[in-house]
């Protein structure tokens, strides 16, 4: 029995050494308190940040919506403008084509009337002379506005004239494309 006594003591020796062993003691308690005080505060801080973060990306969508209106108006506007120009453009050119037209035809009845009839020296009388004064023809043709995208390949083809015919009277360089809602003039074939 002796040895019973013994094997029992020393089995509650050790189950006692074990739960010991396993119960913190106090200095540990006390990090472990501070660490879930450290990491409380860190989830509270990083709370914190999530939420002025969300407030900011609020402000920043409000930011965006006021700055899309104010882009939108804005666009509005330069529309209105640039139609603006481009009428009174348009106005002006068909005025200049109109000045120019009449002035060529001014000068081809100036050449008309400048015919003259004379008797040379050294020839018989009654044998006339008519001087006749070439004049430039006139441009025939009209006033387009160009599209957005659009080229003189198509142009030509869309008023069945010469693709050349339109840049000489242009001044456009093969190679170069009018500009959107510029005014080019199309001769007639």
């Amino acid at each position: 029995m002796k040895g019973i006594k013994c094997l029992a003591i020393i089995i509650f020796i050790f189950g006692l050494i074990t739960i010991l062993s396993c119960v913190p003691n106090q200095a540990e308690t006390k990090k472990m308190q501070q660490k879930i005080v450290d990491l409380d505060s860190k989830v509270t801080k990083l709370s914190n940040s999530y939420d002025e973060l969300n407030t900011s990306i609020s402000n920043l969508q409000v930011d965006i919506a006021d700055m899309k209106k104010q882009i939108t108006k804005l666009n509005s506007a330069v529309d209105t403008e640039i139609a603006k120009i481009t009428k009174e453009q348009e106005e002006k050119l068909n005025q200049f084509v109109t000045d120019y037209e009449k002035k060529q035809k001014g000068k081809i009845s100036q050449a008309k009337s400048a015919e003259t009839v004379t008797t040379p020296a050294g020839k018989e009388a009654g044998t006339k002379e008519i001087k006749k004064v070439e004049s430039q023809p006139i441009a025939k043709g009209k006033y387009y506005k160009v599209k957005q995208g659009e080229t003189i390949a198509e142009i030509a083809r869309k008023f069945g004239v010469k693709e050349s015919k339109i840049r000489q009277e242009n001044s456009i360089p093969r190679g170069k494309e009018p500009l959107a809602n510029q005014n080019i003039f199309i001769p007639t074939k």
